[in-house]
């Protein structure tokens, strides 16, 4: 559900390397010997800011026939994290995910009031 895949995306954005993996745009990765390189591109618009959002951690993408196109993402503002589960969206579009998240993280970080104690 999308309220396990929160749960589970905020415990692993605890884990340091885990955050540098999911917010890492592009990264150029070689074999042992160095004689095979790949690029690897982040599906995620929101960290390749196709869609900018100010404050992304990171997220990760999905699709699958009956979800449609999916992304859990994490952001930060003013100390505040959010997370944002978005599957099937209206759109069949390749960035209808990420725009959504970036509408309800937005919303978040500007609806809610956070009080600290």
């Amino acid at each position: 559900t999308a309220f396990d895949m929160a749960i589970l995306f905020s415990h692993a954005i605890k884990n340091q390397q885990f955050r540098n993996i999911v917010g890492t745009a592009e990264k150029e990765i070689f074999s042992i010997d160095r004689t095979i390189s790949h690029q690897l591109k982040n599906t995620n618009r929101l960290i390749t800011k196709e869609i900018p959002f100010e404050g992304v951690i990171g997220g990760k993408t999905g699709y699958t026939l009956e979800a449609g196109h999916a992304l859990v993402c994490a952001a930060e503002n003013n100390g505040v994290t959010l997370i944002s589960v978005v599957i099937k969206t209206h759109s069949s579009s390749n960035s209808a995910s990420a725009q959504e998240t970036n509408k309800l993280l937005s919303w978040g970080f500007e609806s809610y009031s956070f009080f600290s104690n």
